[in-house]
């Protein structure tokens, strides 16, 4: 399982564990808040507002409160080795095991349905998660219940990473492609044509970004909305874990050692979390390349908002030409007394001519 990280999409708290450590942050500053020490190793966590989600390696799921000193809130025994965790904004969580799928949600009794051979997990709306499968198969089932909602979807390879987009689709990583799922077959988004393949996949709150973690040391941000790569993140001599979106513009990306960075991706400014008391001050390089203008273009579009680059672009309207003014003099009542005077003069003449005047 990857490095366990989380990042609360109020922006609150952080959250990260090495060992057996729980390590919680606050998510503004980044400075310690709390950490515990669990019975077993921290394989995965979670984050939600006002909630800490934390999974052991002996199958216990426990819910913290995030502020304080991080009491506990429940603690559910997942009754297997469990290979993954997802949390909903919410609290409500999907575990996974070579036994079957439990579903918990707070305060109330858990839910286990029997499928194996799952990969990756994400929530979605009004009560619906998507499960993916090593076979490649793609499942969207009730929270309520664990039955299936909709026929059966299936990529190229091993589902990797999954995630509903508020833009209306569920986008699926696998292998080494991206694809988004709205109703009937997938669709390939995004394909990368190396070695690298794409390990995990997660949604910003509206929608618009999708981050995936490459080869355990590189991340991807991909634009949902404009469908442009809009950022690409270089780690040397870290591993990189899960990756989490806070509120606009942050990244949080999870690495070895229980560290973490927030990448601002408007700006390309890099943060990262300060150690608690008695742990080692780590040190890192990262090179990232955020794409200017690519991640506010995508939040434009997924909230259809008008690009102002495009509308300056589009030339003004042309007003309708007036029609040259008349070669002629303007006249009263249609009459042109030029004419009428011409003639008298030629009648006058005629009349003298024949007079013998």
């Amino acid at each position: 399982m990857p490095h366990p990280f989380a990042y609360s999409p109020d922006g609150a708290h952080l959250v990260s564990a090495e060992g057996s450590e729980l390590l919680v942050y606050d998510g503004p500053s980044e400075g310690p808040r709390w950490r515990k020490t669990l019975p077993g190793p921290v394989l995965a966590v979670g984050a939600a507002e006002g909630m800490v989600v934390s999974l052991d390696a002996l199958g216990t799921l426990t819910r913290w409160r995030a502020a304080g000193e991080g009491d506990p809130i429940e603690a559910v025994e997942v009754g297997a080795i469990p290979e993954g965790l997802a949390v909903s904004p919410d609290g409500a969580c999907a575990v996974w095991s070579d036994e079957g799928l439990l579903l918990s949600e707070p305060g109330q009794a858990p839910r286990t349905t029997a499928l194996t051979g799952i990969r990756a997990a994400g929530f979605g709306p009004d009560r619906t998660i998507a499960v993916g499968f090593d076979d490649g198969a793609v499942r969207v089932l009730s929270v309520l219940n664990g039955e299936p909602i909709r026929p059966v979807a299936r990529v190229e390879s091993a589902v990797t990473g999954i995630a509903f987009s508020r833009l209306g689709a569920w986008f699926v990583a696998a292998g080494n492609a991206v694809f988004k799922i709205e109703g009937g077959e997938p669709a390939q988004l995004y394909r990368r044509y190396s070695e690298e393949k794409f390990e995990s996949l997660t949604c910003s709150a509206d929608g618009s970004l999708a981050a995936c973690r490459l080869a355990g040391k590189k991340v991807v941000v991909l634009s949902l909305a404009t469908h442009e790569l809009a950022a690409v993140v270089q780690y040397f001599e870290r591993q990189v874990g899960d990756l989490a979106f806070g509120p606009w513009p942050w990244l949080g990306v999870g690495l070895d050692l229980g560290d973490g960075n927030k990448i601002d991706l408007e700006s390309g400014d890099v943060h990262r979390t300060d150690e608690h008391p008695g742990r080692p001050h780590n040190r890192w390089m990262l090179q990232p390349d955020v794409k200017e203008g690519v991640a506010a273009r995508a939040r434009r579009k997924a909230a259809g908002i008008p690009d102002p680059e495009q509308a300056a672009s589009r030339p003004a309207p042309v007003a309708a030409p007036s029609p040259p003014p008349s070669s002629q003099p303007a006249v009263d009542g249609g009459i042109n007394w030029h004419w009428v005077l011409g003639g008298l003069g030629i009648l006058i003449a005629l009349i003298r001519l024949l007079s013998g005047h």
